[in-house]
């Protein structure tokens, strides 16, 4: 009799293992579908997407990738509605708004000092990062906005990188004036430092990960693919060799030179 319950409290507790795993991976795997809102194409033909930033300010979304130097902005409808993002407008080489001639690889954005504008930093396969400023009518009430809602007017461009701009990173260095932003753009092994003062673009330091070797297999192993800005006292790179390179920052000497 002992024996019997025994073997029957072990099967009861078996049972509630299985029930809370089969429980655990019903729930788990229904929140996992719950979590894709929408989806929708945003470059033709499946081009892929390689770059997205988002406009705060706006509520506004700038995607970009392998469609020449096309940058794309969306703005979403309604939370409660399932169904692609409304786009605004698409700068592509045809208008005055472009600013890349190939593929964009990388987007980073930073508010303005005032509600009605922000800007907008990108890296291409061009060799170059822009700084554009874009002016928008700021009306959460509609989704449906004109096309010429968004103006958009270019401050800074750093030309002449070593290698495709791979990555590019806004450091904003104080809240109420809008020249105060260092920007970070990746060549090669090399991240070029610049500003715009009143739309005059000045590069300001070279960040150097090493020199690539004179092996052709081992070449572009000092190349840097990302970086990233850590407590604005530090510039960290990702390398192709697999390493991490820490910089110190030295905004106010870098500014001053």
């Amino acid at each position: 009799e002992q024996t019997m319950t025994i073997i029957i409290r072990k099967n009861q507790k078996r049972n509630v293992a299985w029930l809370l795993i089969v429980l655990f991976h019903h729930y788990h795997f229904a929140a996992s579908a719950w979590k894709l809102h929408t989806s929708w194409a945003a470059n033709p033909n499946q081009k892929s997407v390689l770059a997205i930033t988002s406009l705060p300010q706006a509520g506004i979304l700038a995607t970009a990738g392998h469609e020449g130097g096309t940058i794309r902005f969306w703005k979403q409808p309604s939370r409660h509605e399932c169904r692609p993002w409304n786009l605004l407008v698409a700068t592509s080489n045809d208008d005055d708004n472009a600013v890349h001639t190939k593929s964009i690889f990388a987007l980073d954005s930073h508010e303005g000092t005032k509600n009605d504008h922000c800007y907008i930093l990108s890296g291409s396969l061009d060799r170059s990062a822009i700084v554009q400023q874009i002016l928008f009518n700021h009306d959460e009430q509609n989704d449906n906005a004109a096309n010429d809602s968004l103006k958009f007017e270019t401050v800074a461009t750093l030309p002449e990188h070593t290698g495709w701009v791979r990555d590019v990173c806004t450091v904003k260095m104080s809240h109420n004036d809008d020249n105060c932003c260092c920007y970070l753009s990746i060549g090669c092994n090399l991240i070029n430092v610049f500003t715009a003062i009143h739309k005059t673009t000045l590069r300001l330091a070279r960040l150097d990960a090493g020199p690539s070797s004179s092996d052709e297999e081992s070449f572009r192993r000092h190349d840097i693919l990302c970086m990233a800005v850590v407590a604005d006292d530090m510039i960290v790179a990702g390398l192709v060799d697999g390493t991490l390179r820490a910089f110190a920052t030295k905004w106010e000497k870098w500014k001053a030179n």
